[in-house]
């Protein structure tokens, strides 16, 4: 039964990060392609200058492995919240707490990660809806 609930929640990050992609290739607005750049940049920015560990650590082999061995902030949280805030106003949020909790259940991000990856996914989208 754990290993079903296991595959459950990693299909749940993977479904939630497919699901962005899809809908960023889909839509033609500048508008979304900012907000995903400034996701990217804002959150890989924290990590390269704040090193925190995930529950389980990352080997840092190389560059990208380095970087992305840091924990904080979650960026798939970042991105759901984003595009969940765009989509569907907040109740994209509801969104974001399901991908965000399969990150902490999967071990992959403490709640404090997930917690500032969807204030900045929200900040970032709500900002632009307001241009």
């Amino acid at each position: 039964m754990k290993n079903l609930v296991t595959y459950f929640w990693w299909a749940v990050t993977f479904l939630g990060t497919l699901v962005i992609y899809l809908v960023f290739f889909a839509v033609p607005s500048w508008r979304f392609v900012v907000i995903i750049a400034s996701v990217e940049i804002i959150c890989w920015g924290i990590k390269v200058f704040y090193k925190k560990d995930r529950p389980i650590p990352y080997p840092r082999t190389n560059l990208y492995s380095y970087i992305d061995a840091n924990s904080f902030p979650s960026i798939h949280t970042a991105r759901a919240a984003a595009v969940g805030i765009w989509l569907f106003g907040p109740l994209g949020l509801a969104l974001a707490a399901v991908i965000g909790y399969s990150r902490i259940f999967l071990k992959k991000h403490y709640t404090i990660d997930v917690v500032a990856g969807a204030m900045i996914g929200a900040l970032i989208s709500t900002l632009m809806l307001c241009l």
